[in-house]
């Protein structure tokens, strides 16, 4: 039986440990996803089960959240099949434009997605999916996300193929089915990716952790669906690597990548120079040994985003670690200008965030200025500023609804700020 535990924040960057927060999964798990699921403002979470445990192989199961409670999950008691074998990664999106969020994992085995979709709550079930929409997902596919490649306001998919070395691109058709379009060649072995926004064009990027090659490669998005490799692609880290995730690590308004290597036990962090990676000095930290997954996230409430990366004993000696390293960065001077003169967007503030947040950047020079906020399917939910502006800092609130005023649901959202040709990137996270 593999539990899922959970570590509440104290708000400065401690975390306590709660036997309060552990939930026995009954099968081994590889993955989660968190979103509001049940459509209630809560965040819940859904977990694909590997193996043969009771209650069901193969299938996804769903902690429901409870509202205004944090740290308390009950299980559904309702399991829905994948129609895949080792569901290893999950993603969550609206598939079919109904408003509810959906799922789709990839099983690792029998080289296929599995897509699930939401049909909303009936008695007894508060979330219920639909059969799974299964198609081939290219041979050993270990990782899988969601955007809107190309631009059509539908969402797509990219997988991971590590038996082919490639990632996969297949565009959505809005209703749920997914048409496979573009294979495109990166490292020895992909098995993590991540979508972001790496360079200023406006289109969703893609990097990819090779585990056999022992580097990054980076995918510039073209808005139709189609991928290029950036340059300077690949990027070598450390050995093995495992994970990867992307954040404004140096504070220089740009999307960095932070790499988890399992067979170093190390953290990699590269520098983003506009989709041009490169390794700084003194930006490869030691870890437990086996580190198998990294997040980032604004543990110290400084408006700077920190590291966390977990590491297993699976095979190595040692206990199950999860590691915290909190930013100590100051802004970098970027194209020779000093950190105080150049285009800056800041971390919300707080972050996440239930009633507002504030949304501050500053500009070296005054000018034209768009700051628009997305979900993570690229979907456009709020205009917060389009307008000329003078040079200094800003600072506008987000109260979490869209252009109409309606609420919006729990999750994470991109806040972008477009001045003079370029745009900056950042993740606010939306609390129920």
């Amino acid at each position: 039986m593999t539990p899922t535990q959970m570590l509440l924040n104290d708000g400065t960057g401690n975390f306590t440990f709660r036997n309060s927060c552990v939930y026995p999964t009954r099968s081994a798990n590889f993955d989660l996803v968190a979103g509001d699921f049940e459509n209630n403002d809560s965040l819940d979470i859904v977990i694909p089960n590997v193996g043969t445990a009771f209650p069901n192989p193969n299938a996804v199961r769903i902690m429901k959240g409870t509202p205004s409670v944090p740290c308390l999950f009950q299980f559904t008691g309702f399991v829905f099949p994948t129609g895949t074998q080792v569901p290893e990664a999950i993603t969550a999106g609206d598939f079919d434009g109904d408003g509810l969020l959906d799922v789709a994992v990839v099983g690792y085995q029998s080289n296929t997605v599995g897509v699930l979709l939401n049909t909303g709550p009936t008695i007894p079930s508060p979330v219920n999916f639909g059969a799974p929409i299964n198609f081939a997902a290219g041979l050993a596919p270990r990782d899988i996300v969601t955007g809107d490649f190309n631009g059509d306001g539908k969402l797509d998919l990219a997988v991971a193929a590590s038996g082919e070395d490639s990632v996969k691109i297949f565009l959505g058709v809005g209703n749920g089915t997914f048409t496979p379009t573009f294979s495109v060649a990166v490292g020895d072995s992909p098995v993590a990716i991540v979508a972001d926004h790496f360079d200023a064009d406006g289109n969703l990027d893609l990097a990819v952790a090779n585990y056999k090659s022992n580097n990054v490669t980076v995918l510039l998005g073209q808005g139709d669906g189609q991928f290029t490799q950036a340059p300077g692609s690949p990027v070598a880290v450390g050995t093995g690597p495992t994970a990867i995730t992307a954040a404004d690590i140096y504070g220089h308004s740009s999307r960095d990548l932070v790499v988890a290597n399992r067979l170093s036990s190390t953290l990699t962090v590269l520098f983003d120079g506009n989709g041009n990676y490169t390794l700084r000095s003194s930006c490869s930290f030691p870890l437990p040994p086996g580190p198998t997954s990294v997040i980032t996230a604004d543990f110290d409430g400084d408006g700077k985003p920190d590291i966390a990366a977990s590491s297993d004993n699976f095979d190595f000696s040692g206990a199950d670690t999860v590691t915290v390293f909190l930013n100590q960065t100051t802004p970098v001077s970027v194209d020779g200008l000093p950190a105080s003169r150049q285009f800056v967007l800041a971390q919300n503030a707080p972050n996440p965030f239930s009633a507002s947040t504030a949304l501050r950047f500053e500009l070296p020079q005054s000018g034209h200025v768009r700051g628009e906020i997305y979900d993570l399917g690229g979907r456009r939910v709020r205009t917060f500023v389009d307008g000329d502006l003078s040079a200094g800092p800003h600072v506008f609130a987000w109260d979490g609804r869209n252009e109409d005023g309606r609420a919006l649901p729990a999750g994470v959202y991109l806040y972008r700020v477009r001045w003079q040709g370029v745009a900056v990137t950042q993740r606010a996270v939306l609390m129920r």
